[in-house]
């Protein structure tokens, strides 16, 4: 998991840093303006992108409100969780803060105990997304490869051919694996063993 501190403050981004030493990231990225986050987080898109953002709100250029906002209306990134953290304690900002996107807000002084539930948390939204995603991914996979028979299909009731869309007739095996993709593996079913050894017996 990787984390990515927001905040103008160098001295702000490693206190947040230290207090999270103990979750074990495997990353955590600093970057000290809006203009900065937007612009790593693009350049990561493909490859070890952020799992979580800590976004302080009060920050020169794009603040934390506005840059949330554009990473909730990127498709790549818009499924980043986006804890605020702010020392402002008025319900307005916090209000715009939730309006723009973001998923949880710390007031400063940030509490070690606090900051590490809010961090739980949000990883474990992230983990759920991604487990989301994932399984509608492999259900997008298996529904492109399914193809499926319907309607009438013409059959020679004798030879049990199967008439195609042009007018030709195919046998059943040839008909099915071009329509569906399916293959065939051929035995003999218990009632045509004994007919075809009772025949090599009369023979």
């Amino acid at each position: 998991m990787r984390l990515l501190i927001v905040d103008d403050s160098r001295e702000n981004c490693l206190i947040l840093r230290k207090m999270l030493g103990d979750f074990s990231f495997e990353e955590i990225g600093m970057a000290e303006s809006g203009e900065d986050a937007l612009s790593l987080l693009v350049s990561r898109k493909t490859f070890n992108q952020f799992d979580l953002i800590l976004m302080d709100i009060s920050m020169p250029g794009i603040d934390g409100i506005e840059t949330t906002r554009l990473i909730r209306e990127d498709e790549d990134l818009k499924d980043i969780p986006v804890i605020m953290v702010t020392g402002y304690g008025s319900d307005d900002y916090l209000t715009q803060a939730f309006n723009a996107g973001a998923n949880d807000y710390l007031t400063r002084p940030v509490k070690k105990l606090e900051i590490f539930a809010r961090v739980k948390s949000a990883l474990r939204l992230k983990k759920e997304i991604d487990d989301r995603k994932k399984t509608i991914l492999e259900l997008q996979e298996a529904l492109s490869s399914i193809k499926t028979l319907s309607g009438l299909l013409p059959i020679c009731a004798s030879c049990k051919k199967i008439r195609d869309d042009s007018g030709y007739w195919s046998q059943v095996e040839t008909y099915i694996t071009q329509h569906t993709g399916a293959s065939f593996t051929h035995g003999f079913c218990p009632e045509c063993t004994d007919r075809l050894k009772s025949e090599f017996k009369k023979s």
